[in-house]
């Protein structure tokens, strides 16, 4: 960074403040930090300092997040606020960026503090950009009106010369002179007066520009918010769902076959021959096989477990064969990576953004063939998902801006990667992830 930003910092929890700090301070971000625990610090240290960049816990025992939200963005507009807390709920979330936070991150997720901090910069950067637009622009109102009045003061002494030449005719010569010289100054002040209005008129439409995209990105933040909420409470919903339809209901019909297997054997041993013994308890065996898969697969819906447990290439494999299986849909996974090298984090976003794509494909495609291919160009990870479906127009916003594409913009946009969509109607769709990677490992031939 160019200089040393000054982060202010809200919080009443000295511990909390020491390991945010901690945090930042091995981020690479240059700073110089501030900490206040009530409402008269915090607004002493904005008034007295520089401030670029405020952090915030939500909840204070006398002095509520919110309300520090309010007063920055009623008194510094363009300084970047992010929510640091562990208390915030979905909807505090979704009403507090609808207020103006620039961020949120909680505190047991703390490792998205430093981006969302160097994001925030990027925003103070581009706010005082704007600012000093909006100040120069409102210069150069005040060079035209300082302008103007000279015209004026010109207007008045040449209706005083034209007097003088009433009274002094030996004066004449001399006094068209300066008529003809100040006139020419005033052709050179007008293409001057032109050329700043026409700088003027640049500069607002520059302006006009920066507004309708920071406005769409706005609205994209807020579509997507809500949309998570909506597919939270879509993913409760189903594993409500499913924990009644399967393991509850294994549940119930292992609980009656016991209940009626030990009312068998109260009336004696004998009543019961070993070969029935031995087929009901296989019967119990199966019916616990059972209740163990749909536990384990309503957990990979959760987190996929089998990204830990076999890695990336083979669970995409196992969710492609089960896809397959579902859907009726054939699929195809090829790779030319050998020794694949990425961690959890990559493993789980490309994971979600494959789940994504495919959901996208069922919804919309109606394809019959799905190929997913991993290859290794130049230092990058290319993760490419193709359908052979009836495609879209990409001219079409409507599926560019949608819930999922959105999804997945923001998965690629945290891996530091590149998106690309590319599709023709009937022609099927590509949805190509370049994320950066680098391995010692060649590659081999499809």
């Amino acid at each position: 960074m160019d200089k040393r930003i000054k982060i202010l910092h809200l919080e009443d929890s000295l511990k909390d403040s020491e390991l945010i700090r901690s945090i930042i301070e091995g981020g690479d971000i240059e700073h110089e930090y501030f900490l206040a625990d009530n409402e008269k610090d915090f607004i002493n240290i904005l008034e007295t300092e520089d401030i670029d960049i405020i952090l915030s816990d939500y909840s204070l025992p006398d002095y509520d997040g919110n309300e520090a939200l309010k007063f920055v963005r009623e008194n510094y507009f363009y300084t970047p606020f992010l929510f640091v807390t562990g208390t915030m709920g979905e909807n505090a979330a979704i009403e507090s960026m609808l207020n103006g936070a620039t961020d949120y991150v909680l505190k047991h997720k703390l490792e998205r503090l430093v981006p969302a901090i160097k994001r925030a910069t990027e925003l103070l950067v581009a706010n005082k950009k704007l600012a000093f637009q909006n100040e120069e622009k409102e210069k150069r109102a005040a060079e035209l009106i300082v302008a103007n009045k000279e015209l004026v003061y010109q207007n008045e002494e040449k209706e005083k010369r034209a007097a003088e030449l009433i009274i002094a005719n030996k004066e004449l010569a001399f006094q068209n002179q300066e008529k003809e010289k100040r006139a020419a100054e005033l052709v050179v002040a007008n293409k001057e007066l032109v050329f700043q209005n026409k700088e003027k008129e640049k500069r607002a439409a520059e302006l006009v520009i920066v507004n309708k995209e920071l406005n769409k990105s706005q609205q994209e933040l807020r579509k997507f918010a809500m949309h998570l909420q909506n597919v939270r409470e879509e993913e409760k919903i189903a594993l409500a769902r499913e924990i009644h339809d399967d393991l509850a209901q294994i549940s119930v019909a292992l609980k009656i076959d016991l209940g009626m297997f030990e009312r068998k054997l109260s009336k004696g041993i004998e009543a019961t021959t070993l070969e029935e013994l031995l087929s009901k308890l296989k019967d119990f065996s199966g019916q616990v096989d059972n209740t163990i898969k749909s536990a384990r697969r309503i957990i990979n819906g959760l987190r996929p477990e089998l990204i830990e447990l076999l890695g990336f290439e083979e669970a995409c494999k196992s969710y492609l064969l089960d896809f397959e299986e579902t859907h009726h849909v054939s699929s195809q996974f090829e790779s030319t990576i050998l020794n694949l090298n990425i961690d959890l984090e990559q493993s789980v976003a490309l994971f979600r953004i494959l789940q994504e794509a495919l959901n996208n494909i069922i919804k919309h495609a109606k394809a019959t063939l799905v190929t997913v291919q991993l290859t290794n160009p130049a230092d990058k990870l290319v993760m490419e998902i193709v359908d052979n479906g009836v495609g879209f127009d990409e001219n079409h916003k409507g599926r560019q801006d949608s819930y999922g594409m959105i999804g997945m913009k923001e998965r690629v946009f945290l891996l530091d990667g590149n998106l690309v969509i590319t599709s023709k109607v009937g022609k099927g769709t590509s949805v190509k992830v370049e994320i950066p990677y680098h391995s010692i490992h060649h590659s081999v031939e499809l």
